[in-house]
């Protein structure tokens, strides 16, 4: 699981970056966030001695990066939403025992009442 900081870190690279969205031209990558458009990533350098199949991986390559502008903030936003959903459940099948010296209250991993309370949760 992505930590917090882990998490920040990727955040701030993209608020660093230039603002999106993001196409893929032909063998290059444009901000279409600015006027004019500003080229992201030239794949084109040097074309005439590039191989085929390198020039084939390079259109890859550009369309991944034209569509990691939009995707990762999208990506950033489900693993936040899905971490605080895990965290629900754990609480929700954990709750603090209100006296720790009560062993009634602390389940064991492989009790049957346990795993019969995970069912239940939607």
């Amino acid at each position: 699981m992505l930590s917090e900081e882990q998490l920040r870190e990727i955040e701030e690279r993209v608020n660093k970056a230039t603002p999106g969205p993001w196409r893929l031209g032909t063998y290059n990558v444009w901000a279409d966030g600015e006027r004019p458009p500003r080229l992201i990533c030239d794949a084109d350098t040097a074309l005439a001695v590039r191989e085929r199949f390198m020039m084939d991986q390079d259109d890859a390559n550009s369309d991944f990066i034209a569509h990691a502008r939009q995707d990762t903030p999208s990506l950033l936003s489900i693993v936040r939403e899905l971490q605080a959903q895990v965290k629900e459940l754990e609480t929700r099948l954990n709750p603090p025992c209100p006296d720790p010296g009560i062993d009634a209250f602390y389940l064991d991993p492989d009790d049957a009442a346990l795993e019969a309370a995970r069912k239940e949760i939607p």
